[in-house]
């Protein structure tokens, strides 16, 4: 096997480049990561100029941003790779995208919308990140002042997203009501210091502060939720499953190019399973759709810029292992495989908890 250390020709570290392509999803992802950032670096030594290899080593440095101590090293140098591939290539909108992105996780949204104010829908980007840009988008034009732009953009986003649940428009969503609250405080103060009158300021907009956004996913509705509330879930009575996509590292960090970190808990018992962040989109995506979905289906929506099928079948496998302990019968009939596709037979009702702070250090 070739591997970074013994590699003595450019074709070979091609070779090693698209064996690291296809192990994304399976495994560690910090190990994946750092392979991915000596890879590049390498790759950068031979083509100094290639942009898809800045794009890469920038998306691994930011990826590999752990602690403070990691942000304040790999973000100027991801953000460096950028501007570089951004001069090499100025209409290169992945480029700005990145850009855009890394901003945002900033909370630099004035920034934010330099890099990402270009026309979306008919850029080269992948569905999930058109998302991701409306709705970073969508934040930008609210802290400007301009809600009616804002949930416009909301809008764009929720089409592309076709009725499935994405953490980044629910996140969204409460940053522009909470900015539209904001405002409407602000005017009604303003109004009322001018002339002394009362003026109805329209309905109440819920406020939530930030440390405690969390959202929960049923199949009737999703919502925000304190920490509290969301451990009251595991003292509920209701016969129910719980997958909790809340990050257990701590210095951690979670944003668009990363949305999850790498483990996850699902507990439909009091004994917990851990599960790798792509059985735990998968298992999520199951669960919300309700019916059966081929192979093709789950890749285009999860995973675009995929084109291995047997990666899916491989998830699913790993899942079924990992749950059949919670089960009498035999797990097959619960993650069943029909004509159709894959299908999530368990009947009980469910909660799928995730981070609605989409841009916020987790402590």
């Amino acid at each position: 096997m070739i591997t970074i250390s013994n590699v003595q020709t450019f074709n070979e570290l091609i070779q090693l480049q698209q064996l690291w392509l296809d192990q994304e999803g399976i495994g560690d992802e910090r190990l994946w990561n750092e392979e991915g950032e000596r890879l590049h670096r390498k790759l950068l030594e031979y083509e100094p100029n290639n942009i898809e290899y800045k794009h890469y080593l920038a998306k691994a440095l930011v990826y590999r941003a752990y602690t403070k101590k990691s942000v304040h090293m790999n973000y100027p140098e991801a953000r460096n790779l950028l501007e570089e591939s951004l001069n090499l290539e100025p209409s290169n909108l992945r480029s700005q995208y990145y850009l855009g992105i890394i901003a945002a996780i900033e909370k630099q949204w004035g920034r934010a919308y330099d890099y990402i104010n270009f026309e979306i829908d008919r850029s080269i980007l992948t569905r999930d990140e058109k998302i991701r840009a409306y709705c970073v988008q969508a934040v930008c034009y609210s802290k400007s002042g301009n809600i009616s732009t804002a949930i416009q953009a909301l809008q764009h986003a929720e089409m592309l997203s076709e009725n499935i649940s994405y953490v980044e428009i629910i996140t969204a969503e409460v940053m522009v009501s909470e900015q539209a609250a904001r405002l409407a405080h602000h005017n009604k103060r303003r109004n009322d210091s001018t002339d002394g009158t009362t003026r109805h300021e329209g309905p109440r907009i819920s406020r939530y502060f930030e440390e405690s956004q969390l959202v929960v996913i049923t199949e009737d509705a999703r919502k925000v939720i304190t920490e509290f509330e969301a451990d009251q879930l595991y003292e509920s009575s209701e016969r129910s499953v719980i997958l909790d996509l809340r990050p257990e590292f701590s210095c951690s960090y979670t944003h668009p190019l990363r949305p999850h970190s790498s483990r996850f808990t699902v507990s439909p018992s009091e004994d917990n399973v851990q599960l790798q962040s792509k059985e735990a989109e998968l298992l999520a995506f199951l669960m919300v759709n309700k019916k059966a979905v081929s192979s093709n289906f789950i890749r285009e929506n999860l995973w675009p810029e995929s084109k291995n099928n047997d990666l899916i079948k491989k998830y699913i496998s790993i899942i079924r292992g990992k749950l059949q302990k919670y089960y009498k019968e035999n797990i097959k009939t619960v993650l069943e495989t029909g004509s159709e596709g894959y299908i999530w037979r368990d009947n009980r009702s469910f909660n799928i908890i995730t981070i609605a702070g989409l841009y916020r250090h987790l402590k």
